[in-house]
């Protein structure tokens, strides 16, 4: 990565991984460090996603507990009575309960930062903390102003 001449750090993350500098915006991860120079910036959106082990796993115990809803519904002598009575059947609704409840809990949210040629993604915490937002209008402003800047040079030239 590259230093460029008179850049200075405008804001930076609480854990100091994302950084908004007069000239660019730089994640630097534990892998690799990467950047979007405030000229190329496009804007940005909010992703969220989840632990895929959970999903898996509320799709199982789902699907077991209307396995055996069918077979026990299939049975001439069928009733909701006899189907709450079951014993067999609680663990199930608990199981399933349970993977639903943590599946609702594992969702994680990301800022995808679109620039021209690359896309940073960042996770969060909350995308509606007020610093968030602060943040991301804080990126929009310090472009638009190189934007202009960069238009001024090039009608210069």
């Amino acid at each position: 990565m590259f230093e460029l001449s008179e850049e200075h750090l405008i804001m930076s993350s609480d854990d100091h991984k994302l950084k908004l500098t007069t000239h660019r915006v730089i994640f630097d991860n534990t892998k690799k460090k990467e950047q979007i120079m405030l000229e190329d910036y496009q804007g940005y959106e909010f992703v969220t996603a989840h632990v895929g082990t959970y999903k898996g796993l509320a799709i199982l115990t789902n699907g077991i507990s209307i396995l055996v809803l069918y077979l026990i519904w299939s049975t001439q002598d069928f009733s909701f009575i006899e189907l709450g009575k079951s014993m067999f059947m609680i663990p199930f609704v608990l199981l399933s309960g349970l993977t639903f409840l943590l599946y609702r809990l594992s969702r994680r949210y990301f800022i995808r930062i679109i620039g021209k040629y690359n896309v940073i993604e960042v996770r969060i915490e909350n995308p509606k903390h007020k610093s968030i937002k602060r943040f991301l209008q804080r990126i929009k402003e310090e472009s638009d102003l190189q934007k202009m800047k960069y238009s001024v040079e090039q009608k210069n030239v």
